[in-house]
């Protein structure tokens, strides 16, 4: 069931909620000095991107679990959201 519009679907996205992905990745960047193109990513067997550097990938893991926080939406719902003007 999708949080915002209440309507029953298989079709469910997750949504990071209040503060959207992008900002969590960003904050990470800059708290560890990075620019994106210096950071090295390869797309393993099951399509999923992966950083290269193991130590840097680890302490993203952390940083992106110690913020995120979910919640379930219909397509139509996370469309329209957005990334919440960021």
């Amino acid at each position: 069931m999708c949080d915002e519009c209440k309507i029953s679907t298989r079709d469910i996205t997750v949504d990071h909620y209040p503060t959207p992905y992008k900002k969590i990745f960003e904050t990470f960047l800059h708290e560890n000095n990075f620019k994106l193109p210096k950071v090295e990513v390869f797309l393993n067997d099951i399509n999923e991107y992966i950083i290269k550097d193991k130590d840097l990938a680890q302490k993203w893991l952390v940083a992106h679990d110690n913020q995120a926080t979910y919640r379930l939406l219909c397509k139509s719902c996370n469309s329209r959201n957005g990334s919440y003007g960021y």
